[in-house]
């Protein structure tokens, strides 16, 4: 493997070349030749676009314009120490510091007493909501690998002290990122298609019942169970620990789509009898009711959780949703909820995609988004348009401008029917097209119940 691995003399570089394979070529200047990839150690110099590259060097530079770093996580509102506080009083101490490399977590320290201690149990409820962050910071700052630093406020809010892209390293961090450096490229340079018989999706899109006579809520943990196929979500009734309003659809994990949807229908099917002597209307959609939202989260196992997937994943799946949203009720949504890269690791090895809506407002558009899902994950190498590029896209993506999207549309879907995964399954996927074409949107005011027609 040809790699060339850009720095600006950097002390640590020095770690870096006795952890690297002699293959891994040093520079300070770009050199022209066919890199198989670019690590660009904080160097932003030279051409970008020529292969795989892990942190592009117009990412660098966003980060190191004080002005752009702090517009592209007040955009994505990710909390941070602004410029006028560091002036104001002394830094604050670190609670975390986090290095990533393309979405994994590669170390993890935690600051008592002033020092630093490794983490090993990244699963605990505070660790994971710090990773998180951390990869939330990166991904929207464009980064595949680096350091976060976070601290912690009286009210327990995690904020963003600073964000290194050539960060100080021990010789054992240098291993650590020497090593997911040649794991991202491995990754990368497997074949360009991901097999459809290793990708199992699952999903837990959610809904809200909603009484006609009184307008109010009525409660999903009144009916069904925290667990199994039908169930509620965790997000209580304004925060009171009793009442939980939003319920979920659990269908069990599947290849096909197909099922997947088949499943979702016997589980409205069965929470309609549950709730057959309640006069209510059932709403999915992305704000069926004031002050709630509701996601249509798929999760995937079988292929690796990237950073370039994740980007994928939210141009070729999450703009079209967002092209049929309700453009006022997505708005409502987006960005606490939604987020571009919104992602969660899970304990069975996958990964929880967080963006879309609930898509759960009828069959149709569930299979065309559960198809177009899985084709993007199967082809994501293939499909490589990103129209979220800069810190205004991402604003009218929040916003739901659908207007600056459209005119790319018809470029990114022709990379969609390239693909053979398509040419099987045009006809649950082109709904999602002929919506967009059409200016409609789904229809999140209808009761579900009538549109899955149980």
């Amino acid at each position: 493997m040809a790699i060339l691995l850009l720095h600006n003399d950097q002390p640590s570089v020095e770690h870096l070349k006795k952890a690297a394979h002699e293959s891994v070529v040093f520079s300070t200047t770009y050199i022209t030749r066919q890199w198989d990839c670019i690590i660009r150690w904080g160097n932003s110099e030279g051409p970008e676009g020529s292969g795989f590259e892990l942190n592009t060097a117009s990412a660098l530079k966003r980060l190191y314009s004080r002005t752009e770093a702090a517009k592209c996580l007040s955009v994505n509102k990710i909390p941070f120490r602004s410029r006028s506080a560091s002036a104001d009083s002394a830094p604050p101490t670190v609670s975390y510091r986090i290095h990533i490399v393309d979405m994994e977590p590669i170390a993890v320290t935690s600051q008592e007493g002033g020092k630093f201690k490794t983490v090993s149990n990244l699963t605990s409820p505070k660790v994971d909501r710090a990773i998180r962050l951390a990869r939330r910071v990166l991904y929207s700052l464009g980064l595949h690998f680096g350091r976060v630093d976070l601290y912690q406020e009286r009210k327990k809010t995690l904020k963003v002290l600073t964000v290194s892209a050539a960060p100080r390293i021990t010789k054992k961090l240098a291993v650590l990122y020497m090593d997911a450096f040649v794991k991202a490229l491995e990754r990368r340079r497997q074949s360009h298609s991901v097999d459809p018989d290793d990708v199992v999706l699952g999903a837990d899109p959610e809904f809200m019942m909603i009484s006609p006579a009184t307008k109010r809520v009525i409660f999903a943990s009144d009916f069904f169970p925290k667990e199994g196929l039908i169930g509620y979500d965790s997000q209580s009734y304004f925060r009171d620990r009793r009442n939980y309003p939003i319920a979920e659809i659990r269908p069990r994990p599947n290849t096909s789509p197909a099922q997947l949807v088949r499943e979702i229908k016997e589980a409205l099917a069965a929470a309609a009898q549950k709730t057959h002597n309640v006069n209510s209307i059932w709403l999915a959609g992305s704000s069926p009711y004031k002050g709630y939202t509701t996601g249509g989260h798929i999760h995937f196992t079988g292929v690796p959780l990237t950073t370039d997937l994740i980007r994928t994943l939210d141009n070729y799946l999450a703009i079209p949703c967002m092209l049929i949203e309700h453009p006022v009720r997505a708005s409502t949504r987006r960005p606490k909820y939604g987020f571009i890269g919104d992602v969660r690791t899970k304990p069975h090895g996958g990964f929880e995609y967080r963006v879309p809506a609930s898509w759960l407002v009828s069959r149709r558009v569930a299979e065309g988004v559960l198809h177009l899902a899985k084709l993007v994950v199967i082809e994501h190498k293939n499909l490589t348009m990103n129209l979220l590029g800069t810190t205004d896209a991402v604003s009218d993506f929040y916003k739901a401008r659908k207007d600056r999207f459209r005119p790319h549309i018809d470029k990114l879907w022709a990379d969609i029917e390239r693909t053979p995964y398509y040419q099987t399954h045009r006809k649950q996927i082109r709904v999602i097209k002929r919506l967009i074409d059409s200016k409609k949107i789904w229809r999140d005011r209808s009761d579900i119940r009538k549109n899955w027609g149980v």
